[in-house]
């Protein structure tokens, strides 16, 4: 029980009350024997009847009222926390409001960092940008990933570097692709971020899948060949980028 209380102020920095402390020890002495009870309950096999007392005990402990998903960022939802916080005394209340008011910050900080990559994606690659599911973030890391891409001779040693040259195997004489797990992986995952979001919404690349699926290929397989073509799409537009920028850095004649 008391190592609680010692985590508490391990974590946190807090020293909680007495009174504070009673209440950590009687909650977590309560989670104990309902947990306890619910093992037996289940270890002997008992019936609905039997496991009645541990369902109500559980549903006391549980919170009233839980924040959706992935929500801490909007605004509604820290006005719903910080309205359910209000009023709201002793040791949790306090760790709650600290970590939302960490969360805001963070939201902060996120945002300002997402406005300063795209300004700096804008002049680097722009081009990436106009590629359906190439956020920001994923063009910065494709820049970040690929270095100069005039570096690679071809666009099949760039999607070589990337891991999405197809292996071809051979099962009952039809050919397949197998999963390619060499090259750059990080690279790799921003193609495949943008691979999903065309499947799901660009209708050229929804179209090309089911075209590869018509043909005989898996939907996987047909995934991979999507992120092929898509491999030699950024190479175009990298290397577009690049030519550019090049030609914007030459000195004008005097």
């Amino acid at each position: 029980m008391s190592s609680s209380i010692s985590r508490l102020v391990f974590l946190y920095g807090v020293q909680p009350s007495a009174q504070e402390r009673e209440g950590v020890l009687t909650t977590t002495s309560s989670w104990y024997k309902v947990r306890q009870q619910g093992g037996n309950a289940r270890s002997r096999g008992g019936t609905d009847t039997d496991r009645q007392p541990v369902a109500v005990a559980s549903a006391r402990t549980r919170p009233t009222w839980d924040p959706p998903a992935r929500s801490f960022d909007r605004a509604k939802t820290v006005a719903q926390i910080s309205a359910n916080l209000a009023g709201r005394s002793g040791t949790v209340a306090r760790l709650a409001r600290r970590l939302l008011e960490r969360c805001v910050s963070l939201t902060e900080e996120i945002r300002a960092l997402e406005v300063e990559i795209r300004e700096l994606v804008e002049g680097i690659a722009p081009a990436l940008l106009d590629i359906c599911g190439c956020a920001p973030l994923t063009a910065a890391k494709i820049v970040g990933e690929t270095a100069d891409v005039r570096r690679f001779r071809s666009k099949d040693a760039f999607a070589r570097y990337n891991g999405t040259v197809l292996l071809p195997v051979w099962s009952s004489n039809h050919p397949r692709h197998r999963l390619n797990r060499a090259g750059d992986r990080q690279l790799n995952c921003a193609l495949h971020r943008i691979a999903l979001t065309q499947a799901h919404w660009h209708p050229d690349a929804r179209a090309y899948l089911q075209r590869r699926k018509d043909t005989g290929d898996t939907a996987k397989e047909a995934m991979r060949a999507l992120k092929r073509r898509l491999s030699e799409v950024i190479y175009r537009a990298l290397l577009n980028n690049a030519t550019l920028t090049d030609h914007n850095r030459m000195p004008t004649a005097v």
